[in-house]
């Protein structure tokens, strides 16, 4: 079976045996829910854009299969400063993140100092890394990056710049 998403597909997708795949193409929003369920080896390609749980909702989701985001694609990352979390995918196969990581910035009044660590993206089968653009609004308070930590996890970080804006900038 195959899922092409144009418009806004919004929970869980349970699409169980067979060969199967979701395009989430240039325009489609899927705000995922707890599950997208595609079997071993079929993926969900992101074109668009993906958001765990939708907007301003720190959630985890969970893909059984591989998860391909292009150099198109924008994952639309919830970051709670007050809870110290994230949005998160975790993918039972490979992993490939490129394309735009936009961030959306919770209880920024409430970020402690120091740097902090959230993972975003954990692919059992391993990751595969192209170029990211970050893109934020100025927070004159926080510095937001991202990193690709290990083989299989990537992460948001969050340092204090309380002296320092922060804009938009790009990772490789």
């Amino acid at each position: 079976d195959t899922i092409s998403n144009y418009g806004t597909v919004t929970g869980s997708v349970n699409l169980v045996a067979g060969t199967n795949m979701f395009n989430n193409n240039a325009g489609g929003l899927y705000n995922m829910g707890v599950n997208t369920v595609l079997g071993t080896g079929n993926a969900l390609t992101n074109i668009g854009t993906v958001s765990p749980g939708s907007v301003n909702n720190v959630f985890t989701s969970a893909i059984t299969g591989n998860f391909a985001q292009t150099g198109l694609g924008t994952y639309l990352l919830d970051l709670d400063f007050g809870a110290n979390a994230g949005d998160r995918i975790n993918v039972t196969g490979t992993g490939s993140m490129a394309g735009l990581l936009q961030l959306n910035s919770l209880n920024k009044g409430q970020a402690q100092s120091g740097d902090h660590q959230v993972t975003i993206t954990s692919a059992a089968g391993g990751k595969a890394q192209a170029g990211r653009t970050r893109r934020q609004a100025s927070s004159g308070r926080v510095d937001q990056s991202h990193s690709m930590g290990n083989q299989t996890d990537a992460a948001a970080n969050a340092g204090d710049t309380s002296q320092t804006p922060t804009h938009a900038a790009t990772t490789a």
